[in-house]
């Protein structure tokens, strides 16, 4: 079973207090919190320690949960931080770019990932990096790949189906590949 959330990044020009108290306002009760430089900052810049207190209070002030912490570019050891973080937050899954690129290999992606699982399986968490264009985590059988490479319950993926679509692939098909290691789904959309 699913539940809804909403990431702050849809509400990235206001405070993170605010972002909070507008996703309650939504009827909703879990919230993905993001960090992407220079678009959404909820969390605080990537070399510092998140300020938990803050966090907390504004969920606690606005009967929010932490579902999820996005940290696209974050460098490694801060991802390593960020799972410890969500962890401390109560949080369930870590979101992240798969650390590769249009040159990358599905095992090129496996291999980067096996730290940041060891760390989500002493967790007890979910690491989930997105499928996004232009990466060796983008096409269904690269998606499939990996998934078979990586044999960890603690490996998800954040599936954005646009991507998907803009390959030219059946996101109905993605979704069966990812079978069970779905650990976040985006319903949005871009354009037209």
């Amino acid at each position: 079973m699913f539940e809804y959330l909403a990431s702050s990044i849809g509400f990235a020009r206001v405070p993170l207090e605010e972002a909070c108290a507008r996703v309650a306002a939504l009827g909703l009760k879990q919230i993905d919190l993001w960090f992407v430089k220079g678009m959404c900052e909820h969390l605080p810049p990537m070399e510092a320690r998140l300020d938990l207190p803050r966090i907390r209070k504004a969920l606690q002030e606005s009967g929010l949960s932490c579902h999820a912490l996005s940290v696209y570019g974050a460098a490694p050891e801060v991802t390593l931080a960020r799972l410890e973080q969500l962890a401390e937050l109560g949080g369930k899954v870590l979101v992240r770019d798969s650390l590769s690129g249009p040159q990358d290999t599905p095992q090129d992606v496996a291999e980067r990932l096996r730290p940041f699982l060891k760390k989500a399986e002493q967790l007890g968490v979910t690491y989930a990096p997105e499928n996004h264009c232009a990466t060796a985590f983008d096409s269904i059988e690269q998606i499939k790949c990996v998934l078979e490479a990586v044999p960890s319950q603690r490996l998800g993926v954040a599936y954005a189906p646009i991507h998907t679509y803009t390959r030219k692939e059946d996101p109905a098909a993605a979704i069966r590949a990812i079978g069970s290691h779905m650990a976040l789904f985006y319903a949005w959309d871009w354009g037209p």
